[in-house]
Order: structure tokens, then sequence, then C-alpha cells
């Protein structure tokens, strides 16, 4: 297992991680992340990435083994406020399914963008002949709708359906301006 979770699409810098099981995990940080109250001449930099890295099983006396572990990230944005991150480890056989985590910023859709933006917006591409319902594209962004529709929230939405957040957003921008904008009115008398 050779993991990477980075913060750095957020701007944020980590200031402090724990790994619960550090009898399996080896942590690596793209720059020096210097312990709290450092007693040595350590110089911490500003790290975005954490490497995780499974190693041969230590044996630690009074230290349960589990199946898993829990990695808690701390990290500090560049205008101070803090953020805490966790992240479920499991421990599996063979080469893991992703190599990197990255934390991403929340969702680009502006609040008030939503599916039925989303689903004009569709419909505009559909009229302007950029997608077609026969088309697999067509299907995920109508499974997209759908999951929207039953509560989950839009990133989590996209995700399930294949849809990329960036296609998401320039659809509901397109909807919103079909809804913004009055519908055009002849001037001839």
């Amino acid at each position: 297992m050779a993991q990477t979770s980075a913060s750095s699409p957020t701007n944020e810098r980590i200031v402090q991680v724990w790994i619960d099981d550090p009898a399996r995990v080896a942590l690596d940080f793209d720059e020096p992340l210097c312990p709290a109250v450092a007693e040595s001449d350590c110089i911490s930099g500003n790290p975005s990435v954490i490497h995780l890295r499974r190693i041969q099983g230590l044996d630690f006396e009074h230290l349960p083994s589990a199946s898993g572990t829990l990695l808690t990230v701390i990290t500090e944005a560049t205008h101070g406020e803090r953020h805490l991150y966790e992240f479920r480890i499991e421990f599996g056989d063979g080469d893991p399914d992703y190599h990197t985590v990255a934390v991403q910023p929340s969702s680009p859709i502006h609040s008030l963008l939503g599916p039925g933006d989303v689903r004009r917006g569709l419909e505009i591409a559909a009229s302007r002949d950029l997608i077609r319902p026969e088309q697999d594209l067509w299907n995920r962004l109508k499974t997209f709708l759908d999951l929207t529709q039953q509560g989950l929230e839009i990133p989590i939405a996209s995700e399930h359906a294949g849809v990329s957040l960036e296609l998401i957003t320039q659809l509901a921008e397109w909807g919103a301006r079909a809804r913004d904008d009055p519908p055009l009115t002849s001037t001839d008398r």
C-alpha cells in the first residue's frame, strides 16, 4: 500500500497529523512537518501532501490489531482558519484501488444553482445538438439528476453518476441564464 493525500487544491497547509495505528503505516510529507512541541532545530515547512506507506507490522505492546486505522489531518488555510479531515484507512491485500486522495474545495457550483438549472442546461445542450438522448453521457446526466432528486449532494451525485463537476457547473450556468433571461420579444409592429 502506498497512497498520497493532498490538500494543496484547497490552498491549505498541514499543521498536524495523527495515525491511530502507527505499527503498520509510515507517514512522509512533501515538506518537513515538525512536532507541535519541537525540542530540536526542526524548521517546519508548509506541507500539503502526506504519503502513506504500508510497512511490515511492528509489535507494540498493548496496541490491539485492527483491519484498518484512522488518519486525522488538521490543516490551516492562508487566512488562519483550521479544518479537520479524517480518512479511514483499510488494510487490504495487493495494490490499493487508488494512489492519491486529494482534498478538494467545496463544490464549485454556486449555492443558488441547483438540479433544476442542470436539467434546463441539459435541454439547452440538446437543443444545440451538443448531446443526444441515445448517448451514454445523456444517461449518466439523467442518473445524476435522479440522484439529486433523491436528496444526494451534488458532488456525491456527480461522482456516483460518473459526470465531472465541471460539466455539471457548465450545464447549471446555462440553465440559470435561461431561467434569468427574459423571453425575447419582437420589436416588429
